[in-house]
């Protein structure tokens, strides 16, 4: 079957999404299925036309416009003065240049274009995307949120008769979402629903929350984040030293929901504990408990993929923040399964179904957000740890996870595709 695969991030890009269809396109050609992506270049990168890692074909397009422009410009000054431009930030510790002007470019053009930073791609991947539907046309097109610069044009461009699967990281309108652009959201959202033969979300919670806002349907299907067998190495069990610090690592943003302070506060408070925090960016807040609490706080910067995933196999336990809105899903408590280490899940809202699925597989702990339960449970850890207890009780073998893996999901996309392309498109709804 011809799979196109609309995704404006895919790798090399490191985002969720883009690792997300990593995966799901290394699945989908193991199935043998004949798979073209049509994504963005990276910020400041040229166009690539060629195959990826897993032999799926590639058409990176840049965006244009004025952002562009001035990333170019900003680059060939920097490169000008021989400053270099593609290393990380002092420290590691953030962004580099070309990824703060980035944000910023994207903060920018969100306030004047729909649907965010995204809008500069949407044109010139149109006329490739016209191409592309003038020549050997696709049996079915999966389409890769967020962002949702990808379902734009593919509304916009959209054929009658080719089968369609929308693939949503979060709901179109989201909390995230700037009032202005909330109504717009919603219309995009509901003619997705509408029009796709299949819809895809990463939890119940995502799916009943559509079928609210735009009545019951069939064809909604739930697909998580995974994780990959391949990325760690894990610790082996008796490795860690019982007298040493309990090592606790956190990877991932900080926002203004999940700020981390209720753990960073844990943290000082509680002997014998050093939090690790890999990120892709500095707050304040984390800058202030480096400064006072140095013994008890390292910041590894922003490391890769695969860099992450080796921190994570080697540290005691690791910690994920859960989101206040239970429509989204961390992706990391998924990823973590991997690393064959313990979790330790702050549950920021009581509907947060995912601590307790945690403790139901035998993968870790929960606890509320707030500083006071956390410290109380890091004591514990830390206890546990001097008595070469940390793991008791727990499944952290790689078999007893495996329905979660990457494999596993790709199967199930694999399956839904080819249902699909058995049966006729089914009729949209009025």
């Amino acid at each position: 079957m011809r799979i196109l695969l609309i995704a404006h991030d895919y790798p090399p890009s490191e985002s969720p999404q883009a690792l997300r269809w990593r995966y799901l396109v290394r699945e989908l050609v193991g199935g043998g299925h004949d798979v073209t992506v049509l994504s963005a270049a990276l910020p400041g990168a040229s166009p690539f036309r060629g195959r990826g890692d897993h032999g799926e074909f590639i058409h990176a397009v840049a965006p244009v416009g004025f952002y562009p422009w001035l990333l170019r410009t900003v680059r060939n000054l920097r490169a000008r003065a021989n400053v270099t431009v593609d290393g990380p930030a002092e420290g590691g510790a953030s962004l580099n240049w070309r990824g703060r002007l980035h944000a910023a470019g994207n903060r920018a053009i969100a306030l004047f274009r729909f649907p965010d930073g995204g809008a500069g791609w949407i044109g010139p991947a149109a006329r490739v995307l016209r191409d592309m539907l003038a020549g050997a046309r696709p049996d079915l097109v999966i389409t890769s949120h967020e962002p949702c610069a990808g379902l734009v044009l593919w509304l916009s461009e959209r054929p009658a008769g080719v089968k369609w699967v929308a693939d949503l990281g979060d709901p179109v309108l989201s909390d995230y979402v700037p009032a202005r652009w909330r109504r717009r959201a919603h219309r995009l959202e509901a003619d997705m629903f509408r029009l796709a033969d299949r819809v895809v979300v990463t939890n119940e919670s995502t799916r009943d929350l559509l079928f609210r806002r735009h009545g019951t349907r069939a064809g909604v299907e739930v697909l998580p984040q995974g994780f990959d067998p391949a990325d760690c190495v894990p610790l082996q069990a008796g490795s860690a030293d019982p007298s040493a610090p309990l090592r606790i690592l956190y990877t991932g943003r900080f926002y203004a929901f999940r700020t981390g302070r209720a753990l960073f506060e844990a943290v000082a408070a509680t002997p014998g504990v050093v939090l690790e925090v890999a990120t892709t960016g500095m707050t304040r807040l984390l800058s202030s408990f480096l400064k006072h609490h140095p013994q008890s706080f390292r910041l590894l910067g922003a490391l890769s993929h695969q860099q992450t995933m080796a921190a994570q196999c080697a540290r005691d336990v690791l910690v994920c923040i859960g989101n206040d809105n239970p429509v989204q899903t961390p992706g990391k408590v998924f990823e973590y399964l991997g690393s064959g280490r313990p979790i330790l899940y702050l549950r920021q809202s009581a509907s947060d179904p995912a601590g307790a699925w945690v403790e139901r597989i035998g993968r870790g702990w929960q606890c509320a957000n707030d500083a006071r339960s956390v410290a109380d449970s890091l004591r514990l850890l830390r206890e546990r740890k001097v008595h070469g207890q940390l793991e008791q009780g727990l499944d952290l073998t790689i078999g007893a996870v495996a329905s979660e893996s990457w494999a596993s999901r790709g199967r199930k996309l694999v399956s839904l595709c080819e249902d699909l392309r058995a049966h006729s498109p089914r009729t949209a709804m009025p």
